[in-house]
C-alpha cells in the first residue's frame, strides 16, 4: 500500500475532496456574518455620540431593528453586511439623526384637539395657511360655536373647539357659562384653552360633567369630586375650568370606542413622524389611557415609541387600579415600543393664565383676584404632593413635574432634597417640566440646587415666541421675562436639559422650537411694536446653539428618560431610531432662519425605513413655514 506522507492511498481522494470543501467552507464563512436588513447610504451623519460635532458621510448598517454597525463606506461595504434580502437606501448626501424624543407633551390630547375647529391663534396642527387663519377675536370663536351648534341635529352631542387664549385673542364678547349658553342652548360645548389649564363650557356640559361645586343643585353622593378650590368652583359656576375640572371634562370626551381612538392617534402620530420624531410622550395619563397605549404600540402600524406618564393619583392608589398594581399585571406584556414613564405631578398652573405661583407679585392683577390681597397665584395641593413624592421616592420612581412659577419650585426642590436625605447620590433624574423662572443669582441658586440634587429640566422655549411679548408688557414685566426659560443658564450649571414642545400648547415641529431657542426672537403679536424693555429679541444671553438644540431632541432627552443606553445617538447595538433630514441643521448657526426650510425626508423607526408623504391620512409632508406675526408655521 503506497503512502503519501502518512495518508494511505486509498484515504487519499476522500482527503483531496475534504481539503477542498474545507477551503469552500472557509470561503464561505467569511461571507457568513451578520446581514443587514437595511443599508442607509450615502448620508450625511450626525451621531450626537461623544466627541462628534458635525456630519460624516458614513454609510449605517441596520439589523433585527438595532444598528448593527456604522462608518465610511469603504469600511461597512468590505465587511459584506448586504445580501439579496437587504434594501439599500441611497440618502443622496441628505442628513441621518437620532430620532426626535419628545420630553414632555399630550400626545393623544394633540391627535385628539386635531379632529376638532381651530379657532387658535397658534397653528398647532400644521393646517394649510391659507385658508387657516389665526383668530383674533372672541366674538369669532363665539360665532363659529354657534354655526356649529345650529348645523348639529342631535342636541346630545358636544361641541368641541380648540382653541381660546385671552392672553392673545382680544375678549370682545364674554366666553362664559352665560354667553355659551345663548350660542348653544341645547349641545353641550368645550372649548379648550390653548395653555390646556382652562377650558370654558356652558350649562348642558357642566350637568353631563357634574363636577362637585360646579352647580348651584347637585347630590354631593353622585357628583364628580375633581379636587378643586371654593375658588375654582366659583369659576365652574360661571363656566371657566380649572386644573383639575378641565382635567375631568378632558378625560370625559375621549372616545369611547377603542378603535375610532386607535385611529385618531395613528393620524396624530404620522403628523409627528412627519415632523421627525420617532419618540412621543404622554404628560399625564390615568389607567385607561395607560391601557390604551400599551395596545396602541403594540400595532405594528403605529410608527413610535410612545413614554407614558402616570398621573400621581395612581400611585397615590394601592388598589389593583393603582400603578404598582398596574405594573405587576402587565409589565411582563409591554411592547419594546412602550415604557412607563415618570410619575407626573403639576406644581402650579400656567403663566399666562395666572395661576403659576410667583415668590412676587404679578405685574398685573387677574381680574378674579381678590383687590385687597397681592397676587402671587398659588400652589396646586401641595399635601398631596408630599405624600406622592415620598412614595415614589420610598417606592423608587421617578418623579416628574410640572412647575412654571419660581415659588413653586422653590416648594418641590425643597421636598426633593428632603425626601432624597436617605439616599445621597442617587441616579434620580426627577424631571422639572417647563420651568421658565429658574434662577441662578446668589440667594436662591434654584439652578444650582437642581444641578446639585441630579435633577434634569425640560423647556417650554416656544412660549417665548408666542407669549414672550405678553409676558413683558402685561403678566410679569421686563425684569423677569429677559430671563423667561433660562436654558442657557442652566446648561452652565451643568443641568441636562431638553426642549418640549407641550403639544398641543405650542407647536410640536422640534426644528421650529430649536429656532426659538437659538434665535430668543419674539412674534410681534397684538401690536408690532417694540421697546427697549420688550425687544423683539428677549433675552438674548440665554441663546444657546444649533448643536445645543439638537442634543436636547436626542441625546439629552433620552437621557432624561432612562432611554439613553439605546435611544438617542447613533452608535453600534443602539435601536435604530432615526431622522431622514433634507438638509444638515449644523450648516445654520451663522443664519438659524434657515432651518425653518428644512425637511423631514423620512424616519426609520426600529429599523423600518417610513418615507414622508402627503396629507393628514398619512405622514405629513414636513416642511416648517416661517415663523411670522400670523402664528402660520
Amino acid at each position: 500500500m503506497k503512502r503519501y506522507g502518512w495518508i494511505p492511498e486509498y484515504f487519499r481522494g476522500t482527503f483531496t475532496l475534504l481539503g477542498l470543501t474545507a477551503v469552500i467552507l472557509t470561503f464561505s464563512q467569511c461571507d457568513r456574518g451578520p446581514k443587514a436588513d437595511l443599508l442607509l447610504t450615502n448620508a450625511k451623519v450626525i451621531t450626537m455620540a461623544d466627541g462628534s460635532s458635525g456630519a460624516v458621510n458614513d454609510v449605517v448598517a441596520i439589523k433585527d431593528g438595532l444598528i448593527l454597525d456604522i462608518g465610511p463606506a469603504e469600511t461597512i461595504l468590505k465587511k459584506k453586511y448586504q445580501n439579496n434580502k437587504t434594501v439599500v437606501k441611497d440618502l443622496e448626501g441628505k442628513t441621518l439623526l437620532p430620532g426626535f424624543i419628545s420630553s414632555h407633551m399630550h400626545f393623544f390630547f394633540f391627535a385628539l384637539a386635531a379632529e376638532w375647529p381651530d379657532v387658535s391663534s397658534i397653528n398647532t396642527f400644521f393646517n394649510p395657511s391659507p385658508p387657516w387663519q389665526p383668530t383674533r377675536k372672541s366674538s369669532e370663536i363665539m360665532a363659529k360655536v354657534r354655526d356649529l351648534a345650529a348645523q348639529e341635529k342631535d342636541p346630545e352631542q358636544w361641541i368641541k373647539v380648540f382653541a381660546f387664549d385671552p392672553s392673545r385673542q382680544v375678549e370682545d364678547v364674554a366666553v362664559d357659562r352665560e354667553s355659551l349658553d345663548q350660542v348653544s342652548p341645547q349641545n353641550p360645548v368645550f372649548i379648550m384653552n390653548n395653555s390646556m389649564h382652562f377650558a370654558y363650557v356652558n350649562t348642558p356640559a357642566l350637568k353631563k360633567l357634574n363636577i362637585c361645586g360646579s352647580l348651584a343643585e347637585q347630590d354631593p353622593k353622585t357628583c364628580f369630586d375633581a379636587k378643586i378650590s371654593p375658588s375654582e368652583q366659583e369659576n365652574a359656576k360661571q363656566g371657566v375650568l380649572q386644573e383639575g375640572a378641565m382635567l375631568r371634562a378632558l378625560l370625559f370626551l375621549l372616545p369611547t370606542d377603542p378603535e375610532e381612538s386607535f385611529k385618531i392617534a395613528k393620524r396624530g402620530a404620522k403628523m409627528l413622524a412627519g415632523k421627525g420624531y420617532t419618540t412621543i410622550s404622554e404628560g399625564g395619563a390615568n389607567l385607561e389611557l395607560l391601557k390604551f397605549y400599551q395596545k396602541l404600540t403594540a400595532q405594528d402600524d403605529f410608527p413610535l415609541n410612545a413614554v407614558v406618564l402616570p398621573v400621581f393619583t395612581m400611585l397615590l392608589d394601592n388598589s389593583p387600579n393603582g400603578l404598582s398594581g398596574y405594573l405587576k399585571a402587565n409589565q411582563h406584556s409591554f411592547s419594546p415600543t412602550f415604557k412607563v414613564g415618570p410619575v407626573k405631578f403639576w406644581a402650579d398652573g400656567s403663566v399666562q393664565g395666572y395661576s403659576s405661583f410667583m415668590l412676587q407679585p404679578y405685574k398685573t392683577r387677574p381680574p378674579w383676584a381678590d383687590p385687597n390681597q397681592i397676587y402671587r397665584g398659588s400652589p396646586n395641593v401641595p399635601e398631596e404632593m408630599k405624600l406622592g413624592f415620598k412614595k415614589a421616592v420610598d417606592e423608587g420612581y421617578q418623579i416628574a413635574v410640572h412647575v412654571n412659577g419660581d415659588a413653586s419650585l422653590e416648594m418641590v426642590l425643597d421636598l426633593w432634597d428632603e425626601n432624597l436625605k436617605t439616599k445621597p447620590n442617587s441616579d434620580n433624574r426627577f424631571q422639572l417640566i417647563h420651568v421658565p423662572f429658574a434662577v441662578s443669582d446668589p440667594n436662591l441658586g434654584q439652578l444650582q440646587r437642581i444641578q446639585k440634587g441630579g435633577y434634569v429640566a425640560t423647556f417650554l422655549a416656544g412660549n417665548n415666541y408666542y407669549w414672550g411679548k405678553v409676558v413683558c408688557e402685561e403678566v410679569m414685566g421686563a425684569a423677569r421675562a429677559k430671563n423667561f426659560f433660562p436654558v442657557k443658564d442652566a446648561m452652565k450649571m451643568g443641568v441636562p436639559i431638553s426642549l418640549h414642545s407641550d403639544a398641543p400648547v405650542n407647536v410640536p415641529d422640534p426644528l421650529f422650537t430649536i429656532w426659538t431657542a437659538v434665535t430668543r426672537k419674539v412674534q410681534p403679536w397684538g401690536s408690532d411694536t417694540f421697546t427697549a424693555q420688550c425687544p423683539e429679541v428677549q433675552g438674548p444671553n440665554q441663546r444657546i446653539s444649533i448643536l445645543d438644540g439638537l442634543k436636547a431632541y436626542t441625546r439629552n432627552a433620552a437621557y432624561q428618560f432612562f432611554m439613553d443606553q439605546t435611544h438617542g445617538t447613533i452608535e453600534k447595538g443602539k435601536v435604530a431610531d432615526l431622522v431622514v433630514l433634507s438638509d444638515n441643521p449644523l450648516n445654520y448657526e451663522a443664519n438659524p432662519d434657515g432651518l425653518l426650510n428644512i425637511q423631514t425626508v423620512a424616519t426609520v423607526h426600529r429599523g423600518r425605513y417610513l418615507p414622508v408623504t402627503a396629507g393628514r391620512d398619512f405622514i405629513p409632508e414636513s416642511k416648517p413655514a416661517e415663523a411670522n406675526p400670523e402664528g402660520n408655521h
